[in-house]
């Protein structure tokens, strides 16, 4: 029976440290990804993706032929993976961002208009609407 009692309490510090390495490590990650959104670099960086979103197809339609499609498609999944890293890091950096209003603006802002750059997501659209 002493050997079980040592055992727990053995173990219950082994548990309490790893807890308070736990903890120590979810601030490190909660800190470095609310400094990386809060950085001017990904500032600039999503800011020029953005603008990319907004504008990226009429510009393709305007300089680009078909034959670089699969260019302009690999640029806006970068961006799209890009929105989405920023949209997670601000979730575990900044207390109060998810569902806020914020949120959702870069959700909407960033990736929806994304989402109808994408040729083939275009031609998927196109042939599923021909079958109907």
């Amino acid at each position: 029976l002493a050997d079980a009692k040592t055992a727990l309490v053995v173990s219950g510090r082994t548990l309490s440290r790893k807890l308070r390495a736990l903890a120590e490590s979810s601030r490190r990650l909660q800190h470095f990804c609310r400094d990386a959104v809060d950085s001017t670099a990904v500032n600039v960086v999503t800011m020029l993706m953005t603008i990319f979103a907004l504008i990226g197809s009429d510009l393709a339609a305007a300089f680009f032929t078909k034959a670089d499609d699969a260019a302009f498609d690999g640029l806006v999944v970068l961006c799209l993976v890009t929105f989405a890293l920023e949209i997670c890091a601000a979730c575990l950096g900044i207390a109060g961002y998810l569902w806020s209003f914020y949120f959702w603006l870069d959700f909407f802002v960033h990736s929806v208009p994304l989402l109808r750059h994408l040729q083939c997501q275009r031609k998927l659209l196109s042939a599923f609407l021909r079958k109907l």
